[in-house]
C-alpha cells in the first residue's frame, strides 16, 4: 500500500496495456478530486503481463502523479502466498476448494 493518497483501476481482460491505458487516460481526465502529484495510481489486473514494469515508468515518467503502479497476476499470487489468512478468505469467496483448512466459522 502506498503511503498518503492512491486510485487504483480493476480489470480482468486480456489487452492488459489497452484497458491500462484507457483507465489511466480517465484517471487524468477526472482525478476524482485529488491532487496529482500526491496520489499515487495503481492498475491492477488479474492477468500476467510481462510488460507491466516498462508501462508504469512510462506513465510515471510523464510526471503527471507521484506514482505509477502495475499489479498483475503474478504478483496476487506472491501476495497471497505471503498472507495465508487472505489467501483462504479468497479462495472462499471465489468458492476454490481448501482441502484440509477451515476457517473458524467451519470448523
Amino acid at each position: 500500500m502506498p503511503l498518503g493518497e492512491s486510485v487504483w483501476e480493476f480489470g480482468t481482460t486480456n489487452n492488459k496495456k489497452g484497458k491500462a491505458d484507457d483507465d489511466y487516460q480517465k484517471r487524468k481526465q477526472d482525478t476524482l478530486g485529488k491532487n496529482p502529484a500526491d496520489t499515487t495510481y495503481i492498475n491492477i489486473n488479474a492477468k500476467k503481463y510481462r510488460d507491466k514494469s516498462k508501462w508504469a515508468e512510462e506513465k510515471k515518467n510523464e510526471g503527471f502523479l507521484k506514482d505509477v503502479k502495475y499489479i498483475n497476476a503474478i504478483d496476487i499470487e506472491q501476495w497471497l502466498e505471503l498472507a495465508p489468512t487472505v489467501e483462504l478468505w479468497l479462495a472462499e469467496k471465489l468458492r476454490k476448494p481448501t482441502l484440509g483448512i477451515y476457517t473458524v466459522e467451519e470448523y
